[in-house]
């Protein structure tokens, strides 16, 4: 009977959530069509934006391996995480390397990412929160104006980022008391999927692994008997997690160490990004003119070099700058930290902002969102503390890396699930703030009378 239950809430609930995800693909989908109806028109001006990832898909499309990132580049590469590259070659080749086709089919992809993000986003807000604000969140991501624009925009992976993110923390949430081996393979796994995705989100695994590993020995302090032999299960199952997370990563850091003869676990480009956001030619937020794909001196300097090698010394003039200049690298850092939650780097560089003349709309919007996120992020951490913490550390700690580099809205995007679910949890507790003042005053003035 309960079994019988369960099934019948389970698909209750598939029907609930089907919709959403429904409105949001077909929404995408639509905006997409209503894009590519003119083509001359989509290539001028809504062509999605793709350089090293598109470079190495075509090159796997032509049978010439994980190779060429920039014009003029031949040979392996770390530059870009495996896996959308893969993607995207996957696309060319069912396609007789059309690009045009396979654009399409990977934006379809990338919508296809963004609609079923609204599964983890309504099981953490209903983790945190309540049915209501779940659901909530849900229908505010299908209407979001950058969970909208970015899976139509690029041609790079924050929707599939994004849908990781948002499900590992509702997985890790829901992980505690698991005792089969099971979930705790797939988590790991999981993990090593996400991080060849975005290794961006590796940041978070060793805090979400050792919150778990905590919440376990805690959870057996309090069953033990007296007397009884504790066991080792609670840090037994999180070290397996961490096991296959290393498992999936294998394969590629092997296939990177023998191409490159060193230790890449996933991408080597963190030297030059780094580089880019601190040196003497950065304006705000970093120096794009110095890039090897508009820069020619820079581009003999990684031809002569090599890839591997020019990545090491970009890495050290860059922390031979921020050395040098403290107080300048503090001042980017902050810079960084203010365009990552107002929006204020894309309105010179997003075409979509610039072609709607929406920079102003953008700033306000993003800037709006962003404050009622974290006084979500507020409400959430003082209401659950350290039991929803996988929730509110992560839009703390995963822009760090951005913080440091350089940092534009899309790079925030993997957490925008989670400040989605905040947000609605703020609108929430100031309704019910509004609510019992209400009902206080009503009170109060019937007491009078």
């Amino acid at each position: 009977m309960a079994s019988a239950q369960t099934k019948s809430g389970t698909a209750a609930l598939f029907q609930l959530l089907a919709l959403p995800a429904s409105v949001a693909f077909l929404l995408r989908m639509s905006l997409l069509w209503w894009i590519h109806r003119d083509r001359d028109a989509h290539q001028f001006l809504f062509f999605p934006t793709s350089h090293e990832t598109w470079n190495v898909a075509w090159s796997m499309a032509l049978g010439k391996g994980f190779s060429s990132p920039l014009a003029g580049m031949h040979g392996p590469t770390a530059w870009v995480a495996p896996v959308y590259p893969w993607l995207i070659a996957a696309f060319l080749k069912i396609t007789h390397l059309d690009s045009y086709s396979a654009t399409v089919l990977a934006l379809s992809a990338n919508s296809v990412a963004a609609a079923l993000t609204c599964w983890p986003i309504y099981g953490i807000g209903k983790r945190i929160a309540s049915h209501e604000v779940g659901l909530a969140s849900c229908w505010l991501w299908v209407f979001l104006p950058t969970a909208i624009i970015f899976p139509l925009e690029w041609l790079w992976d924050p929707s599939f980022s994004a849908f990781f993110l948002a499900l590992l923390v509702y997985w890790t949430l829901h992980l505690t008391d698991a005792s089969s081996v099971r979930p705790w393979v797939g988590y790991g796994a999981v993990w090593g999927i996400s991080m060849l995705v975005n290794p961006a989100t590796g940041i978070l695994f060793p805090f979400f692994v050792l919150w778990l590993a905590q919440r376990r020995r805690q959870s057996q302090r309090v069953r033990a008997l007296p007397g009884a032999r504790r066991n080792l299960s609670w840090i037994s199952r999180p070290a397996m997690a961490v096991a296959f997370c290393f498992i999936c990563l294998a394969p590629w850091t092997v296939r990177n160490y023998a191409a490159f003869a060193r230790l890449i676990p996933v991408k080597d480009n963190f030297g030059l990004e780094l580089w880019l956001g601190n040196n003497a030619g950065v304006k705000r937020n970093w120096s794009p003119d110095h890039h090897p794909v508009g820069d020619p001196n820079e581009m003999q300097q990684l031809l002569r070099l090599g890839e591997a090698d020019y990545m090491q010394a970009k890495q050290r003039q860059a922390i031979e700058f921020i050395a040098a200049h403290p107080r300048t690298f503090l001042r980017s850092v902050f810079d960084r930290f203010v365009d990552t939650w107002t929006g204020l780097a894309d309105v010179p560089s997003d075409r979509w902002v610039a072609a709607l003349r929406a920079g102003t709309a953008y700033i306000w919007f993003v800037s709006a969102f962003s404050l009622l996120a974290f006084a979500g992020l507020c409400f959430a951490w003082r209401s659950s503390g350290r039991e929803g913490m996988p929730a509110w550390i992560a839009p703390i700690i995963f822009p760090a890396t951005y913080y440091i580099t350089h940092s534009i809205l899309r790079y925030r995007h993997p957490i925008d699930p989670l400040l989605t679910v905040f947000a609605v949890y703020a609108l929430a507790r100031a309704r019910s703030l509004v609510s019992r003042r209400a009902i206080a005053r009503d009170a109060l003035n019937v007491t009078e009378a």
